[in-house]
């Protein structure tokens, strides 16, 4: 789950509820399908292959190609074109995929859920039944929503989250002054003015202690977050036990994190990406003029220094044939 600024000329029985869960299983369709757990722990041994939202940072593609930078949701990707318009593909059960026409600043693939801005005023597509589509008032550099909520962080550095889905206090915002933010299933993460990463919603495996360490940003899908150290490596934290949560050595200039699997940019410009082997998440392409990238669900997108898009992973639903 992340955004970036571009200037054009312009989500164990804790709750009695059907619809709270810790896993949710990789649908086989187009609809969303939530399971609750079954005893299994998310250490491997679970028989949900998982899943997850995704938020894309990273700078943004210089004005020479099509795309500006693309996002990779949970089975749809969204991109945003030189002109300002966001143009979205793959699964649209929820409507995910079908951007509203406009020109924006930025555009973020998530759970079911997108969302862009055009001047700071943010607007959400996809689904809503609580409420977390329903985009509140006021000016965002991002936003990220998952099950049942999102979160957004404000032009001014202000988290705000809303939706109606408060189970583990993912909605509960904490104050300060933020320069990034993420969300995951119940979860979100932020890295406030000092470096430090804030953790709120639901603590499975230790996804709310972050190491100590200055972050520049934050990157979260499932129970896993990763943030970006000052001598670019990456740290992740959470259920590392997941192929996700153990990046690869080294530094980077842009990441992205999904479920089971990441991938990086390093700095002469080459993709590397973790994940257990044969997945097709590994399948990044070649070269060494890629400047923007981003890790979805099941798959992962990149942007090159010429503007052109390319995604690799799994194609269930479209998510990686880049129009």
């Amino acid at each position: 789950m992340h955004t970036i600024f571009v200037t054009f000329p312009l989500f164990f029985a804790l709750v009695a509820c059907s619809e709270t869960t810790l896993y949710e299983q990789k649908p086989t369709d187009d609809t969303a399908t939530v399971d609750t757990a079954s005893g299994s722990d998310d250490t491997g041994s679970s028989s949900f292959p998982g899943d997850t939202a995704t938020k894309d940072t990273g700078s943004p593609a210089p004005n020479v190609g099509p795309w500006a930078f693309v996002s990779a949701g949970h089975d749809q990707t969204c991109g945003l074109q030189r002109s300002g318009e966001v143009l979205c593909w793959g699964g649209d059960a929820n409507g995910e995929a079908s951007a509203p026409p406009g020109t924006y600043d930025w555009v973020n693939a998530s759970m079911y859920v997108s969302c862009a801005a055009s001047s700071g005023d943010l607007i959400c597509w996809g689904k809503d039944d609580k409420g977390q589509a329903t985009a509140p008032p006021g000016s965002y550099q991002t936003a990220e929503a998952f099950i049942g909520f999102a979160c957004g962080l404000t032009t001014s550095g202000a988290v705000n989250c809303w939706g109606d889905s408060n189970w583990f206090g993912q909605t509960d915002s904490p104050s300060g002054t933020f320069v990034d933010l993420d969300s995951s299933h119940y979860t979100s993460c932020a890295i406030d003015t000092s470096g430090q990463a804030q953790c709120w919603g639901y603590d499975y495996a230790g996804i709310l202690q972050p190491p100590n360490v200055t972050l520049s940003r934050v990157e979260m899908w499932g129970y896993v977050a990763c943030g970006m150290k000052t001598d670019a490596s990456i740290a992740c934290w959470g259920d590392t036990l997941y192929d996700s949560g153990n990046p690869l050595g080294g530094a980077f200039v842009d990441f992205g994190v999904g479920w089971q699997h990441g991938c990086g940019i390093r700095t002469d410009g080459s993709i590397d990406c973790w994940a257990s082997p044969g997945s097709s998440t590994l399948d990044a392409p070649s070269g060494t003029d890629w400047v923007q990238i981003s890790a979805g669900a099941y798959h992962s997108c990149a942007v090159d220094s010429a503007g052109d898009a390319v995604c690799w992973g799994e194609n269930t639903h479209g998510q990686i044939d880049v129009p």
